[in-house]
């Protein structure tokens, strides 16, 4: 298939503008209503996102020591679902009170707080501009050292998808739509329908765009054209029940492949152009994203297994037990790879045999642990099941 045209698929381009609420100040919660303001121009160049980068690979900059200990805990009411995004030595996530938190990664003091809603997607960053997505399809540009909100824009639909900064746009996946946005002004500019909702991230490669939607495919936005050709996956045998729908993982895109798991098992490789490289079962559900390594990718199951397996095969290497079920998605740092698990537990693994180098513990027993680690020289920081963010030094 052809990366440049994508034949055979149907271009949907729209362009248009839609009503923006241009803010300095809070506005009241009424019917938006569009007011002077004198709109900064936004540096469009990417500084921090979801999964490190805009390929979503999972590889994180650091140096994991040998002597892990929680060095902070700034705490909140309800569990925490996105993930950090760190910017030099400050960190951006919504919390589980409706609140984006700014906060010094290195002890965690508060450097300030924007009120949000609901919000399960990570934010995006720039040098100067910080860009969040609510639950309900409401987005922002704050400016990233005060937090003041600059527009925002309502999109009117269910977003749990982390935006990314590409190709001097702001692509925020809402309902069925992937939109791109004006990062300057938060106009539409243009946007896709994808066929279903989208409850994955955004990853882009070159001119392309991969998301997975709930129709259990894996649909590549070819970013010329606008047009979508997608790749489908088996659905879930007769009678399983899941946690999400269809292809919930977040795709990772690395040297011309795409890595991706589906709610029904299977692991696949495609190539950016969209055609399928290989596909296995791997035998559990997978809701996070492959962390991808020198010749290894790494992926988290439902059954609470981090898998190990050949980029080039999809061959399982290893599989290391984390005692619960993984939601959220591994990081690779170096030789290891950080990864948590629904009993509360932040596990470092050696990525070349599974073995475990050391756990603590950051959260509750049970309760939905879906927060990615990020990580910044030998501090990992996530959010937590119980409510907080969590600080883990590794040099304690």
């Amino acid at each position: 298939m052809d990366a440049a045209a994508f034949p055979g698929a149907v271009s949907t381009r729209t362009s248009q503008a839609i009503a923006v609420v241009l803010v300095g100040v809070l506005v009241a919660a009424c019917a938006p209503e569009e007011i002077a303001f004198e709109v900064r121009e936004a540096d469009t160049s990417l500084a921090g996102a979801y999964r490190s980068d805009a390929g979503r690979t999972g590889r994180a900059q650091g140096a994991v020591g040998d002597a892990p200990g929680v060095a902070y805990r700034i705490d909140g009411t309800d569990p925490v679902i996105a993930s950090p995004v760190l910017v030099g030595d400050t960190g951006f996530v919504p919390d589980g009170s409706g609140d984006l938190v700014a906060f010094e990664v290195s002890t965690g003091a508060v450097r300030w707080r924007a009120r949000v809603g609901d919000a399960e997607a990570s934010v995006v960053a720039s040098s100067d501009s910080i860009f969040s997505v609510s639950s309900a399809g409401v987005v922002r540009r704050h400016d990233s050292g005060s937090g003041t909100v600059e527009w925002q824009t309502d999109l009117d639909g269910f977003a749990r998808s982390s935006p990314i900064l590409f190709d001097g746009e702001l692509w925020v996946a809402v309902g069925e739509e992937l939109v791109g946005l004006d990062p300057n002004s938060g106009v539409r500019i243009e946007s896709v329908e994808l066929g279903a909702r989208a409850d994955s991230s955004p990853a882009v490669a070159g001119g392309v765009i991969v998301i997975g939607t709930r129709a259990n495919v894996l649909a590549f936005v070819d970013r010329t054209t606008m047009s979508v050709a997608t790749i489908p996956f088996p659905d879930p045998g007769e009678g399983v029940t899941t946690y999400a729908e269809g292809v919930a993982a977040t795709p990772a895109i690395s040297d011309g492949s795409v890595f991706v798991g589906s709610t029904a098992g299977m692991l696949a490789s495609a190539s950016v152009t969209g055609e399928i490289e290989w596909m296995v079962d791997i035998g559990s559900p997978i809701y996070g994203a492959v962390a991808v390594g020198d010749g290894a990718g790494f992926v988290p199951t439902g059954s609470g297994e981090l898998v190990a397996f050949d980029l080039d095969t999809g061959d399982v290497l290893w599989s290391a037990d984390l005692g619960d079920a993984a939601y959220s998605s591994p990081v690779l740092v170096g030789e290891i790879v950080l990864a948590t698990a629904e009993n509360g537990t932040l596990f470092a693994l050696e990525a070349d045999s599974g073995e475990e180098r050391w756990s603590v513990g950051v959260g509750e027993v049970g309760n939905y642990m879906a927060s990615t680690p990020a990580v910044s020289g030998s501090m990992v920081v996530l959010g937590s099941n119980d409510g907080s963010i969590v600080g883990v030094t590794t040099n304690r």
